[in-house]
């Protein structure tokens, strides 16, 4: 028969041969177990042990600074006590952040228009196994496909009343509206609105009308839409 006796090297001790111990504080400890048989043969094992403070606080405000059409940067703020941090890209292992291992940014490339991605970051400590929970947001990259549909119908009732450009990489717009014999209509540069099927306050009838979409995208470039649209009450 064996007896056991385990120094925690705090003062805490036990005699059960497995067992555990919580510290009530961090810092270097030596562990000791002395095992002794029923004829008081000894032997004994010392182990140096490091303990940790509690774990690093999670992650925070992990953003999206940039969402474009194949390329993402993602950015987070600073953990106290954290000696760098790992990211991971649709649930793939965590690595090295773009910026370094002690960087705030990480850059994605390589993406496709309206791709998803889940994007994850954690802070480590002094050691591998001291991280903190991950922070995680999910965005979709943009698409720089322009679309201005060929019929509007403003009729009031809160549903395709106006004529719109939609773009997702849209950064300004400009929008002419003619008649098929070349008279001036209106000239918007609302995002949204950009013809409400007036002219001079007066309702426009149902007819095809003819546009100029001059269209400034987030990366400066400019696209120019010409084409007609039926308006339809």
């Amino acid at each position: 028969t064996m007896t056991y006796l385990w120094s925690f090297g705090d003062g805490g001790t036990a005699t059960t041969t497995n067992t555990s111990h919580v510290y009530a504080s961090p810092g270097n400890r030596n562990v000791m177990l002395v095992a002794t048989s029923n004829n008081l043969c000894k032997d004994s094992l010392s182990l140096p042990v490091v303990v940790f403070d509690q774990l690093l606080p999670p992650a925070v405000s992990v953003d999206s600074a940039s969402i474009g059409a194949t390329t993402v940067t993602f950015m987070w703020l600073p953990v106290i006590g954290a000696t760098g941090y790992q990211v991971s890209v649709n649930n793939s292992p965590f690595t090295t952040p773009s910026s370094g291992v002690n960087g705030l940014i990480h850059v994605v490339t390589n993406l496709t228009a309206l791709q998803s991605i889940s994007f994850r970051v954690r802070a480590i400590g002094v050691s591998s196994c001291r991280t903190s929970d991950p922070a995680t947001i999910s965005v979709t990259t943009i698409t720089d496909i322009i679309y201005i549909p060929n019929t509007f119908t403003p009729n009031g009732d809160g549903n395709n009343d106006y004529l719109t450009v939609y773009c997702n990489a849209m950064k300004s717009v400009k929008v002419a509206v003619f008649t098929q014999w070349g008279q001036k209509l209106s000239e918007s540069t609302d995002l949204v609105k950009s013809w409400d099927g007036t002219y001079n306050g007066k309702l426009q009838p149902t007819g095809v009308y003819v546009y100029v979409a001059t269209i400034t995208l987030n990366d400066n470039s400019v696209v120019v839409k010409k084409g007609a649209v039926n308006l339809i009450r």
